[in-house]
């Protein structure tokens, strides 16, 4: 209970649900134990992982995926909590495990200070939801905020969440929520930074639109190039034209007509994830398995950008990296230790009870997943997440010949 209130609330106006507290029989039900799930036991979470084939993992929240505190103080002090916790479990998974910061999303100033703090205990980028409360993403008040994430080297992450309570209350049933409030403020989120020059202000901010799938885009971009070119938004280039600047990345699911979704973003701006350990539509436990059955038609060098190759980091010089840096072997090493055929695969994962997704690198039989954790553009901060201490120390990363990635979702 926080201010009075039960979270989750699943019946009446403001549905939203989730497996929290994790002693609730939902989060007792889950083939993995209480502990794995909400990062109390890191190496029962690490044993899953073996189990899963996954390397490494970056954790998203699952509390966070609703507004908690009105009070501001209030709501400050939970992420800075949350963050911290975070950041000592993983100081504990021996380099295997990272997170993504929750931030406040009422007040910038807030914001701000939180995601210094956070990257100063290691988070690897920033889940905020499709609205701000009752704000959109491009409020003038936040853009102060996407200015500092830029600075830091923090990637956005625009998750599905139940982020305004006007909204939420709208709904009673999960029929209804589940979408309108829940996963359409990612897309308002999408079309609120593309239409007020928020790329335009801040080149070298990346985002990532998560767990809503792609199939949207093509609607979107067409409706926003046909405003822009009838002169409704002042901005630098058509809509179409900022999706190839390589900072906007979606995430896509196993199932989509990815075909049709690539004429209009490049293959090195799309990801996926496995969603381990929700019980949701978005769960997909073999990620390689489900985009190469409903895939085939796709090159398998797409295939291997979506799996692996997008959410590589490309900083390797953060003080994160430095911290939380796994000592894996060097390319020739793995080559040896798992044959020719050696390859990185990185899998985002649906997190704890409490916690929420979890993006990681695989090994499987053979194949040495290794890689950054959730999406490209999520990974550009931290190198953290798949970075050898080898490669620190010796320059670009020498990759393994395959890579496949992939992220979770929080339910």
């Amino acid at each position: 209970m926080i201010e009075g209130k039960i979270f989750p609330k699943q019946h009446g106006r403001g549905y939203h649900t989730f497996a929290t507290p994790p002693l609730s029989a939902r989060a007792r039900a889950k083939p993995y134990s209480v502990g794995a799930q909400d990062m109390t036991d890191v190496p029962a979470r690490l044993a899953d992982m073996d189990r899963h084939g996954i390397t490494c993992q970056v954790v998203y929240p699952t509390l966070f995926l609703v507004t908690l505190a009105e009070e501001l103080g209030l709501e400050r002090a939970l992420c800075q909590a949350y963050n911290r916790f975070m950041s000592d479990a993983c100081a504990k998974s021996q380099g295997r495990i990272y997170f993504a910061a929750v931030v406040p999303t009422q007040h910038a100033p807030d914001a701000i200070k939180v995601a210094r703090e956070a990257k100063e205990l290691g988070a690897v980028s920033v889940m905020v939801p499709g609205l701000l409360w009752d704000k959109p993403l491009s409020d003038e008040s936040f853009l102060p905020f996407y200015e500092e994430l830029a600075r830091l080297n923090l990637p956005l992450g625009v998750h599905v969440a139940w982020g305004s309570p006007s909204l939420t209350n709208i709904f009673s049933k999960p029929e209804d929520g589940a979408f309108g409030s829940f996963i359409l403020p990612v897309v308002m989120g999408f079309w609120s930074l593309m239409t007020t020059g928020v790329y335009d202000r801040f080149p070298e901010l990346k985002v990532a639109f998560l767990e809503a799938g792609c199939e949207w885009l093509p609607y979107a971009i067409n409706q926003l190039d046909r405003a822009y070119h009838q002169g409704r938004y002042k901005l630098r280039q058509a809509p179409s034209d900022y999706l190839r600047l390589g900072n906007i990345y979606l995430a896509c699911e196993a199932e989509e007509d990815l075909e049709y979704v690539l004429r209009y973003v490049p293959d090195d701006q799309l990801t996926i994830a496995s969603d381990y350990p929700h019980a949701d539509p978005s769960m997909e436990e073999d990620i390689v398995h489900a985009l190469e059955e409903h895939q085939a038609k796709l090159p398998a060098s797409t295939r291997e950008k979506i799996l692996s190759a997008n959410p590589i980091p490309t900083d390797t010089s953060s003080s994160v990296t430095r911290r939380y840096t796994p000592t894996w072997p060097r390319h020739s090493t793995m080559r040896r230790a798992f044959g020719t055929q050696a390859s990185s695969r990185v899998s985002m994962a649906g997190g704890a009870a409490e916690f929420g997704a979890a993006t990681s690198m695989r090994r499987r039989g053979p194949a040495f997943w290794i890689g950054p954790v959730w999406l490209g553009p999520l990974c550009t901060q931290p190198p953290a997440w798949d970075s050898a201490s080898a490669v620190i120390q010796n320059g670009p990363p020498p990759w393994p010949r395959r890579t496949t990635v992939s992220w979770p979702t929080a339910i």
